[in-house]
């Protein structure tokens, strides 16, 4: 998920992204208002767990690149790419989208 993504759908309550850019301390917040699985654990294991949390994010986003180009590679290899379903799908919400004034930043498919 994007960060504008993950802004929208989560707005300011991810502990993780907080924690990350100085907008939360772990100690100012109070007990209950953490997640379950913070609550009944220490403040050392409860930075433990939030690390954890973020360094899982970190990986998951670089698999999920390294997904995108491994499935990209496959399209080109095994169809021409211009053809393919998902080329064209792609195209036709790209071209509609462009009739409302919508823009997609990307400029390919991403898997």
């Amino acid at each position: 998920m994007s960060a504008s993504g993950r802004a929208n759908a989560l707005g300011d309550a991810d502990l993780v992204d907080g924690l990350k850019t100085g907008k939360v301390d772990l100690t100012a917040v109070q007990r209950e208002e953490l997640p379950l699985a913070l609550q009944s654990l220490d403040i050392g294991e409860q930075e433990k767990l939030v690390a954890r949390t973020a360094q899982l994010r970190a990986q998951m986003k670089d698999l999920a690149a390294q997904r995108n180009d491994y499935l990209g590679k496959k399209v080109q290899e095994n169809s021409a790419a211009g053809e393919s379903l998902d080329a064209e799908l792609y195209g036709a919400i790209r071209s509609q989208a462009a009739k409302k004034s919508m823009r997609y930043s990307a400029d390919g498919i991403r898997y």
